[in-house]
């Protein structure tokens, strides 16, 4: 973890290729499919001075610490209707694919450097995007859910689903 002078970060609209870097550290193999918005945490380190006359190299550059990137949502997921009942129960396959796109939309990889890790940036990222969602409804299908809290101290919440059979057969 950094330590030393004082920190400020932030977040805003970052591109795919400055964030390629950063996710290729996440845990699934291959970008996510659709990806529509894609946001940049900087780290920026600052010395106290706000001196014009300051050398740049007491001002080191930003560096991009996390990204977020959210994608269109697939269109079959068994925990849906748990968590939005009567919603997308839509017998028209067509239909129901327009009306998610039109209204759901999901944060498909959130990554920290490690270095940095504990400082609340990926709850950060989160918070950032759900204050300006692109759609009412924002899911997330976090397999590091349980150890990872930043979803869930970003104000989201969890909908359980029970394994699927195949699933428990194997275990």
């Amino acid at each position: 973890m950094l330590t030393g002078r004082p920190k400020v970060l932030r977040i805003g609209v970052c591109s795919l290729a400055d964030a390629r870097p950063l996710l290729a550290r996440h845990y699934a193999a291959g970008m996510p499919a659709r990806v529509c918005c894609v946001l940049g945490a900087w780290l920026e380190i600052r010395d106290g001075s706000d001196r014009s006359d300051t050398p740049d190299e007491f001002h080191p550059e930003p560096t991009l610490v996390g990204v977020l990137t959210v994608s269109h949502p697939t269109l079959n997921d068994r925990w849906r209707a748990r968590a939005w009942p009567g919603v997308f129960e839509i017998s028209d396959k067509r239909e129901r694919a327009l009306a998610l796109n039109a209204s759901v939309r999901r944060i498909s990889r959130v990554v920290v450097l490690p270095r940095v890790r504990g400082m609340g940036i990926a709850t950060a990222l989160v918070r950032a995007y759900l204050r300006r969602a692109l759609t009412e409804r924002t899911e997330v299908v976090a397999a590091m859910g349980e150890w990872c809290h930043c979803f869930k101290q970003a104000g989201m919440r969890a909908v359980e689903c029970a394994p699927i059979e195949r699933d428990v057969k194997l275990a």
